[in-house]
């Protein structure tokens, strides 16, 4: 803050200063920044303190203390007309994200260009050279959305609390603060910015980026999109659709087709495709997107979201069956089997020491899955079913795609369809059903009532 501050009083009152011509060369001619400050903190903590002293010490006629988000973006705003500085206060949003891009989005001119338009009510717009620069102030977090690339913002929380700013009221530092400000002792704080202060580099505030601090990254976290922070969270945590049956790598329709079937919900497939360049991993094409080959599925793009050399030497075709295996089981298909000739690929066979290693490892996996933390009630019952499933197949009693219903899988490659264990049920009440009724019919067929034959006594 203190460093921005310097950099606009010094870029104003530049003709006050003794400069070298190097020094001159290095702050540059031009007064626009072309990013801002955007302060968060609770109510009370001075932020309007701030925008005053900036007023005290450019002049009152230079600087708005009090503009408004409206009034920045509206049709007829004339808020930079003959300003050097705005003090954007409260800027409030819903938790609607469109909103919070709409109103960064609108934001964007104001901070940017130098070269803007003006358009008052009733009067022809006109070109405005905009050198003004400015603060936004806001007492919530999720105020705006500031994307990944974003340069416009740097951005600091005030991380204060209540009882500390009454202890602070209590004690007077509120009013001391403003009686200098109101006061001649206004311009020490001028001598101070103005001469003391050394910029440490002039290039971030002529043209470049605003720095990135931790309040920047925190805020990025966590006023992203609702779905991309979910999807953040099953990465990170290994959930669906990142679960044990992911392979790596997965293309942009098949988060999209999992994001609208299983958590019904639509969304925009930018924010999907941004969050996928932001987590996802270079190949070795050093693009972060590859095709690969499917029989079925053609030739889709996929992005790598597992930083794994094995999986970026795999070729169009590897890549698209190894959703048949898990990533163990393919590592365990180049563990037992020896490859040379011309491919110029030589896995020596391992030795019994390791086979019995291997086996136990995957026999631990096994067991770690069934009956481990992660286990659920879900993976007893497709067991079940599937084993249920064997014997009706076996003994002829049904056909298996009678027992398989659509998976709406979400992944290059995986499964289409899967053992349903409410169809498998069905057919098995059916069927034991109509083998109790043969049952039935044998037994009078060929096991006569014993009284039959009494009965018919009595009756002749």
């Amino acid at each position: 803050m203190e460093q921005y501050i310097a950099a606009v009083i010094q870029k104003t009152f530049k003709h006050l200063l003794n400069l070298t011509p190097e020094q001159d060369r290095e702050m540059g001619d031009r007064t626009k920044i072309q990013w801002g400050i955007l302060q968060v903190g609770p109510e009370g903590t001075g932020k309007k303190a701030l925008g005053k002293t900036v007023q005290r010490i450019i002049g009152m006629d230079f600087v708005d203390t009090n503009a408004t988000y409206d009034e920045m973006t509206a049709n007829h705003s004339e808020v930079i007309y003959n300003k050097l500085f705005v003090c954007i206060n409260e800027v409030v949003t819903t938790g609607d994200i469109s909103k919070k891009v709409e109103i960064s989005n609108k934001l964007k001119n104001f901070w940017t260009d130098e070269d803007t338009k003006i358009n008052p009510k009733h009067i022809r717009p006109y070109r405005y050279w905009n050198n003004c620069n400015g603060i936004c102030f806001s007492n919530e977090r999720d105020c705006l959305h500031i994307s990944e690339s974003s340069r416009r913002y740097c951005v600091i929380h005030q991380d204060i609390k209540v009882k500390e700013l009454e202890e602070m009221e209590n004690d007077g530092s509120f009013k001391r603060l403003y009686e200098i400000i109101d006061s001649d002792r206004i311009a020490h704080l001028f001598n101070y910015f103005l001469n003391e202060v050394k910029v440490k580099d002039w290039k971030i505030y002529n043209g470049g980026r605003a720095p990135k601090t931790e309040d920047l990254k925190t805020m990025q976290d966590e006023n992203g999109h609702p779905i991309v922070q979910r999807l953040q969270r099953a990465l990170n945590e290994g959930a669906a659709p990142f679960n044990y049956g992911f392979v790596g790598f997965c293309t942009l329709d098949s988060l999209l087709d999992f994001v609208s079937e299983k958590w019904k919900t639509k969304v925009n497939e930018k924010y999907i495709k941004d969050w996928l360049k932001s987590v996802g991993h270079l190949w070795h094409n050093k693009k972060q997107t590859r095709q690969i080959y499917h029989p079925e599925l053609g030739r889709p793009r996929v992005w790598l979201l597992w930083n794994k050399e094995e999986i970026k030497d795999m070729t169009e075709g590897e890549l698209g069956q190894h959703h048949k295996a898990s990533y163990q089981a393919y590592n365990k298909t180049l563990f037992n089997f020896h490859i040379d000739g011309g491919a110029g690929v030589d896995i020596s066979p391992p030795t019994y020491e390791q086979q019995q290693e291997f086996k136990r490892k995957e026999l631990r996996s096994h067991i770690k899955y069934y009956l481990g933390p992660k286990a659920t009630s879900k993976q007893d019952l497709d067991f079940a079913a599937n084993l249920l499933a064997d014997q009706l197949i076996i003994k002829g009693l049904a056909k298996k795609k009678e027992l398989m219903s659509p998976t709406h899988a979400v992944h290059v490659g995986l499964p289409q369809s899967k053992i349903d264990p409410d169809k498998v049920l069905d057919k098995y009440n059916s069927e034991i059903k109509t083998i109790k009724n043969k049952i039935r019919k044998d037994l009078d067929e060929y096991i006569p009532d014993k009284n039959l034959y009494e009965k018919r006594q009595q009756k002749s």
